[in-house]
């Protein structure tokens, strides 16, 4: 979002957002602060004018605002952006947003390493972006890498990856070093030790500043060699982290480590980073949230239809705003819209969920597929048998807690209390249809 737009989203937010109660003392205080701040710059350079109008920033003053605030060059202070950009994440009610609402600055300070931990299409990159931005470039070398970005012969060989891994962040953080010569110079046999060693020697010395690494999409190497070695490295990473009271890893104290995952690999618990840490996982949206995303794409519904949507797929963010997507087209809408009331008169709510589904399967069917083949592809018999006898069964039941494990992290079922259920009701039809008994 370009500057000027995100400080007006962020004023109207203050006006007009309807953020759940948990969190509304916080959003105040984002926004008065915002506000104060703004109104502070603009007295500074004498546009009183536009004073008057941040505190009336409805549709109608907005293009003479915007103009007033592009005068005095609003959009170009990175205080002020920063300001702004907290308002938004935390006024934005679709977001799940205690997650947003941490302060990963102290979290890191206390733990060294945290998970974003959450099924995939949940938001953890949204999430890791977030994070990312959160840590003031002043105070923080910080480095963002997405493991989808190596390539196949990188992840598939752990010296090239450690090599790549190593190299990334060092252009990131701009060392200033032939990193070619550094890393020759380090005479290490094993990779993970001489990946520890190029960190101690060039990265974390004490004329640095602190250095915060983010890591997204960590599971697209979970189906090479390389993933279980490049897991026990981070592990290594943190336990030096968590001695660095010590005179020999004191300079480790300077690290910081966040990694987005789904899943997790079966590890020595000595040689996992997936043990130690805090852990963030991302919950699913609330009625309100999901009323209040409605209401973004400007769709008109009642209660009962965002009911039967939410019963359809649960609160999983990526299937409500494929949802959205769909019905934001007027025609679309009115369709269910009529279809919904054609049922009306059915006995039980069977057969309004029906008439949804109906509708919008379509929608989804990339989705289920993907999921589907996910499924084959691990070609684990016990996996799918397990998976049938929850979609089957019409009351929780308890499965086999490895097996368990990973159709939570696949996001096929929730858990609680080791009693299994189907993530939403979606997936018990899609899944009826599609796997067989065993």
């Amino acid at each position: 979002m370009e500057p000027i737009a995100l400080i007006l989203t962020a004023l109207a937010a203050g006006v007009t957002s309807a953020v759940q109660e948990p969190v509304k003392m916080a959003a105040k205080d984002a926004y008065d602060y915002f506000k104060g701040l703004l109104k502070k710059k603009l007295k500074e350079k004498d546009h009183n004018e536009a004073v008057d109008l941040v505190d009336n920033p409805d549709e109608q003053n907005k293009p003479l605002l915007e103009a007033l605030l592009k005068e005095a060059g609003i959009d170009k202070m990175p205080d002020v952006i920063e300001a702004a950009n907290k308002v938004t994440v935390i006024c934005r009610p679709h977001i799940n947003t205690a997650p947003y609402l941490e302060n990963y600055q102290s979290l890191l300070q206390e733990h060294s390493l945290i998970h974003i931990k959450a099924p995939d299409k949940m938001g953890k990159t949204r999430l890791v972006n977030h994070i990312f931005n959160s840590f003031n470039s002043n105070n923080y070398r910080k480095v963002l890498l997405s493991m989808e970005e190596f390539d196949i012969q990188d992840q598939a060989e752990a010296g090239r990856l450690f090599y790549r891994f190593c190299q990334e962040i060092s252009n990131k953080v701009d060392l200033h070093h032939n990193f070619i010569d550094d890393w020759k110079s380090i005479r290490s046999s094993g990779y993970k030790l001489k990946c520890i060693q190029y960190f101690e020697r060039f990265l974390l010395p004490s004329k640095n500043s602190p250095i915060v690494i983010v890591i997204d999409d960590l599971n697209k190497l979970d189906k090479d060699p390389t993933y279980k070695e490049f897991c026990s490295m981070l592990r290594a990473f943190y336990n030096r982290c968590a001695r660095s009271s010590t005179q020999d890893h004191g300079s480790w104290s300077r690290l910081g480590l966040i990694i987005a995952h789904s899943r997790m690999p079966v590890l020595n618990e000595n040689e996992s980073p997936f043990s130690v840490g805090k852990v963030i996982r991302l919950p699913e949206f609330t009625v309100d949230e999901v009323q209040s995303l409605a209401s973004q794409y400007e769709i008109q519904m009642d209660s009962t239809t965002i009911s039967l949507i939410m019963r359809l797929v649960g609160g999983h963010p990526y299937l409500i705003s494929l949802s959205f997507e769909h019905l934001k087209n007027p025609n679309h809408l009115n369709k269910l819209l009529r279809k919904i009331q054609s049922e009306q008169s059915s006995p039980g709510e069977q057969s309004l969920l029906d008439a949804v589904h109906k509708e919008l399967e379509g929608i989804y069917t990339p989705h289920l597929n993907k999921l589907l083949r996910k499924i084959q592809v691990i070609g684990v018999q016990s996996l799918e048998e397990a998976l049938y006898r929850v979609i089957s069964t019409p009351k929780p039941i308890y499965i086999s807690p490895l097996i368990a494990e990973e159709l939570e992290e696949m996001g096929l079922i929730k858990l609680g209390s080791h009693y299994a259920d189907p993530s939403c009701e979606l997936y018990r039809i899609f899944f009826q249809n599609t796997i067989r008994r065993a």
